[in-house]
């Protein structure tokens, strides 16, 4: 979660550096922003990707540079499947159950998609938003806790 996105940045920035042109979209999580029991290490993690966003956005400003991050709350991948899953046997609950918790939890109703959290992607890295740096968007259906 963290490691990745460290040397992917490390590893394109010289590149950037050069072109005087680079976006970078990492993605991390609401639990960044409020934790969630269980999971101590993907929250720690993700919370450490807020950082590297912001900090690259600072180093990358003046060379055109932009570094943002996306935060969702539940997305519908393989790994909410594996969490519910496993959620399930820890709380003692039916997978059905947490899924609808987390629909819940979301105004709208709903799980996100991982198609909504594409768009978004693609939005962050068009040249139109240039001013929009490190900024971390947050995909919760209107959640605000």
């Amino acid at each position: 979660n963290l490691t990745g996105p460290f040397l992917m940045t490390r590893a394109v920035w010289p590149h950037m550096i050069e072109r005087g042109h680079g976006r970078i979209v990492n993605i991390a999580s609401t639990a960044s922003h409020k934790g969630a029991e269980n999971y101590a290490a993907y929250c720690t993690s993700k919370a450490g990707l807020l950082g590297l966003t912001r900090v690259t956005a600072l180093e990358g400003a003046r060379a055109g540079i932009l570094a943002n991050s996306i935060s969702p709350s539940w997305v519908d991948t393989p790994m909410m499947a594996a969490s519910m899953e496993s959620q399930a046997l820890i709380r003692s609950k039916s997978v059905c159950s947490l899924y609808e918790e987390a629909k819940n939890s979301n105004p709208q109703k709903r799980i996100i998609s991982s198609r909504e959290i594409a768009q978004q992607i693609v939005w962050l890295a068009l040249d139109a938003p240039v001013a929009i740096t490190g900024e971390d968007i947050l995909m919760t259906g209107g959640a605000t806790w």
